[in-house]
């Protein structure tokens, strides 16, 4: 289901749709600026039709000749299509200077074969804007201050109907004394889609020290834009949820595609985690429905080695406005098994802590947990599943689903995913010492909640009301699944584990 090249790592992943397949482009290599092979710091290429099994293609772009304007590793942009053909931009960089970069494109008449367009490159920092070669700002990277930078990359392209025109969008810098001032969104007209006019800066949130990757998009009245942050660029807790301080996607909305865009920051997230997974969140519009995707972390083996392209959701505006990245239900299609978790033939039932009031009938279990943990565990074990069920709060503190149980205690090894109503937040945790293995602020506001929990090889979404909150990557135990309830009453109704084949993960 995730997607990475047989031979390379994967970076930032970008999609187009041609109204058949979707086209995902990515950074792919085996290291930054390795030379070892061609193939190494190019633009990788694959299709799908589903959205989950993607075809391995030839690499679109290649780097350029020594000397030349994209001779290092090539880096993010977009795709669009106008009348036939279609537009790949990514940011070019000469090994002169490694801190510089410009935005350069390929056209093609089908998507696959790409020709660079001879006057490349097509947009370099407009100096009444943006930082140039002769105008840099003092930033500081790994503890080393550098002069730094004249950025010019992942641009985003947006047809403005309306007009007759095209948007840019980019990462840049303006001058400024100190970082987070400096960060902003470059904003570009074009009418062919090949020479581009600078305007001044469309999103300039003067609170984080970089903001990269947007995409921009309109759902109803609205233009949003999103864009990369997180702690990893020098500034703490930059959302309103402190939970986050990974990779975050921030989003900003605008009543024109040009801007300027804001932010609301009681909700400025759309997809956030505790750790680097979920980097260049992107969208795609195909057959009618918005999807995005974004690079995930993997592991293997313990460590966090390679990235892979994240499994596609859907993404819509609730009607305040606010932007939700929400389950995809092609996923459903993989579905190989139903196993109910209703039945009273549990497993091992007494080796979880206190025995509690465990009740069974018309599809519910209803448990009453007075000071302690309730915890039931069912004669089902799947490497690949989704959990589902329907949580309703009587007044427990929190419950949940119990997954990975690998042993005949809570000791050993285990996952539980956790509505906490105290702490208004959605946690992954392990049974009995409870750390915040990763978390979301959600406010829980009545008393019945749809909780669905993705869990294929390494990955771990869980949805609530089928708007993504957690995503994580980590190890995992194979085991037995269950339900969890804490101190306080709960039910849970319509509770089955669908089986996704191995071959999946």
């Amino acid at each position: 289901m995730s997607y990475k090249p047989e031979k390379y790592n994967i970076g930032d992943t970008w999609q187009v749709s041609d109204g058949k397949k979707v086209h995902s482009f990515y950074l792919q290599g085996l290291n930054n600026d390795c030379f070892s092979d061609d193939g190494s710091g190019s633009i990788g290429h694959a299709v799908s039709e589903d959205l989950i099994h993607w075809d391995e293609l030839p690499p679109a772009l290649k780097r350029g000749e020594k000397g030349g304007y994209d001779a290092l590793d090539l880096w993010s942009g977009c795709a669009v299509e106008h009348d036939g053909k279609y537009y790949l931009y990514y940011s070019s960089r000469r090994d002169t200077d490694h801190l510089g970069n410009t935005i350069s494109v390929a056209v093609s008449d089908d998507c696959v074969n790409w020709v660079k367009y001879e006057d490349n490159p097509i947009i370099v920092p407009d100096k009444r804007f943006y930082c140039q070669d002769d105008i840099k700002t003092i930033l500081t990277i790994e503890d080393s201050p550098v002069k730094n930078n004249a950025e010019c990359r992942d641009l985003c392209v947006v047809r403005d109907e309306e007009n007759g025109l095209w948007w840019g969008f980019f990462a840049a810098r303006k001058p400024a004394d100190e970082c987070s001032n400096t960060c902003c969104i470059g904003l570009a007209r074009s009418y062919d889609l090949l020479h581009w006019e600078q305007l001044p800066p469309c999103f300039c949130p003067d609170k984080y020290d970089c903001v990269e990757t947007p995409d921009v998009f309109k759902i109803g009245d609205k233009w949003y834009m999103l864009c990369l942050t997180g702690n990893q660029y020098g500034q703490r807790n930059p959302t309103y949820d402190p939970n986050l301080f990974g990779n975050i996607t921030l989003y900003a909305m605008a009543d024109r595609p040009e801007g300027p865009y804001t932010e609301c920051f009681e909700d400025n997230v759309a997809i956030g985690s505790m750790y680097m997974s979920g980097a260049c969140a992107k969208t795609v519009l195909h057959n009618g429905k918005r999807y995005i995707f974004y690079t995930q972390s993997m592991w293997r083996e313990g460590k966090n080695i390679e990235n892979a392209m994240s499994y596609p959701k859907e993404i819509d505006a609730d009607e305040n406005c606010k932007l939700r990245v929400k389950w995809f239900s092609g996923i459903e299609s993989l579905y190989t098994e139903e196993m109910p978790l209703c039945k009273e033939n549990t497993y091992n039932s007494g080796k979880w802590g206190s025995l509690n009031e465990w009740s069974f009938g018309d599809g519910k279990v209803s448990v009453k947990a007075k000071s302690d943990v309730g915890v039931k565990i069912f004669d089902v074990k799947a490497k690949n599943f989704v959990i589902e069920t329907t949580v309703q709060r009587k007044d427990a503190v929190s419950a949940g689903v119990i997954f990975d149980v690998f042993a005949d205690n809570l000791y050993i090894w285990n996952r539980v995913v956790l509505l906490d109503y105290l702490k208004n937040e959605v946690w992954l945790t392990s049974a009995r010492n409870y750390p915040k293995i990763n978390a979301r602020r959600f406010d829980f506001e009545k008393d019945s909640y749809d909780l669905k929990v993705l869990v294929v090889g390494n990955t771990i979404e869980v949805y609530v009301d089928n708007v993504l909150t957690v995503h994580h990557i980590s190890e995992r135990h194979h085991g037995k699944i269950g339900l969890f309830v804490e101190r306080g009453e709960a039910c849970f109704t319509n509770s089955v584990v669908h089986k996704i084949s191995d071959d999946e993960s």
